[in-house]
């Protein structure tokens, strides 16, 4: 087997066909790495036939003493192969270890255990892999704990997935639970509409994603990383508003007004001056829905002199790849809340992955807290799927003796 450094056309072509290929390990992703100042390399390993067999994009970042070199969502290899594993791994610690490095993690795009609704384990999984890490060298991290809204600094613990295998446009909706079905009939019946959004508009998405997160506590992206992703992945990334226009709305509020008042007045005339009891009943049920109407239209006024005619209720961005779809960020007005416009933006997505064939779609990160409290795990089980326990983070030091030194030094001064 040998390794070494490959071409883009060679990589991608690799990555789109193989089952563990992500988002992360894409030679767009690999563009991004270096436009952020990182230092990324393409790099694979082959058998003896010249045939990739694993690779990854393999960044790196300096530390005070060293470099970080890090696969995150990787390598793309098949994990249960004990010595392509081994070889791999022995091959980049060398690499690492001539171009100044102290320390190799791997963070693979496999999980470990995969959960029920109420946090019971249905199964576990790629112990194998496990196996043939530490075989390779490698040490288990203990993930961070996520407090106040914190996922760890290296990776997330834990992802919700949907899989979209046997369904199709037609049947898709029908498998989300009665709460998302009814939320996206709500937003359709609304008026809200999906909106991909072009480079120019990021600026815009950025405020909003930056506002989210300061509201739930946690820190956002910076612009140029939704800007140089925007430029890198193309149509392989989707940023998406979610609008209403609210003068549309309330003259489909005022139809609705006319409507009802229309059958009610019927009600009453075929009554001839006297009405039943259950015709009174169906007369007040009808006022109360008039009521219900016209309170929408005065909260929709209210709305455009703030917000203008067409506000943005909810934005996300997603990554699209032949394997899957990943919903990565999003926001949310609060104002909007009652909308629906995030359940609008998933279904949008979905039907996008049905209509390519792409066998599932990753809600991505949730902490883990299955104690019902965690809004946001509640809104991705709406859509009904499993929350899945990634196999973590490795890490493999390349030079022992500098990073014992390291440590001690550490120690020393008290960092």
């Amino acid at each position: 087997m040998k390794f070494g450094e490959i071409s883009e056309s060679e990589y991608n072509e690799f990555e789109k066909n193989h089952p563990l290929g992500i988002f992360l390990q894409t030679v767009n992703q690999y563009h991004v790495l270096n436009e952020r100042n990182w230092d990324a390399k393409l790099v694979a390993l082959r058998n003896d036939n010249n045939q990739i067999i694993a690779a990854a994009v393999l960044g790196s970042r300096k530390l005070h003493i060293g470099r970080l070199y890090e696969v995150t969502g990787g390598p793309v290899m098949n994990y249960n192969d004990q010595a392509v594993v081994k070889t791999f791994a022995d091959e980049m610690a060398k690499f690492c270890r001539q171009h100044g490095g102290l320390i190799l993690r791997w963070i693979p795009n496999l999980h470990q255990a995969k959960f029920d609704d109420h946090g019971n384990v249905l199964e576990t999984m790629n112990q194998a892999a496990k196996n043939n890490l530490e075989l390779a060298e490698f040490q288990y991290n203990e993930p961070q704990k996520v407090e106040n809204g914190h996922y760890s600094k290296v990776a997330l613990s834990y992802e919700f997935i949907k899989r979209l295998n046997g369904l199709n446009a037609a049947t898709l909706e029908k498998s989300y639970s009665k709460d998302a079905q009814y939320s996206v009939k709500k937003a359709k019946e609304f008026g809200v509409t999906i909106r991909k959004i072009p480079y120019a508009e990021l600026e815009e998405f950025h405020k909003y994603t930056t506002a989210t997160a300061e509201r739930r506590g946690f820190k956002d992206k910076p612009l140029d990383y939704y800007q140089k992703s925007f430029k890198a992945f193309k149509d392989d990334d989707k940023f998406l508003f979610a609008e209403l226009d609210l003068k549309q709305y309330v003259i489909l509020q005022e139809n609705e007004v006319k409507t009802l008042a229309d059958r009610r007045q019927q009600l009453v005339e075929k009554s001839e001056q006297h009405l039943s009891k259950h015709r009174a009943a169906q007369a007040r049920e009808l006022e109360d829905q008039i009521q219900h109407h016209k309170k929408r239209i005065v909260r929709a006024n209210k709305l455009i002199t703030r917000f203008g005619q067409k506000p943005v209720l909810a934005g996300s961005m997603f990554s699209v790849q032949p394997q899957e779809i990943t919903y990565l960020f999003s926001f949310m007005n609060d104002e909007f809340r009652d909308f629906f416009g995030p359940y609008l933006i998933q279904d949008y997505m979905m039907k996008l992955a049905v209509e390519r064939h792409i066998p599932q779609y990753n809600f991505y990160g949730v902490a883990g807290d299955f104690s019902g409290q965690d809004g946001v795990l509640r809104f991705k089980q709406s859509f009904i799927g499993n929350t899945y326990e990634v196999l973590g983070t490795y890490t493999r030091v390349v030079k022992p003796i500098t990073y014992r030194f390291v440590r001690l030094l550490k120690r020393i001064i008290g960092h």
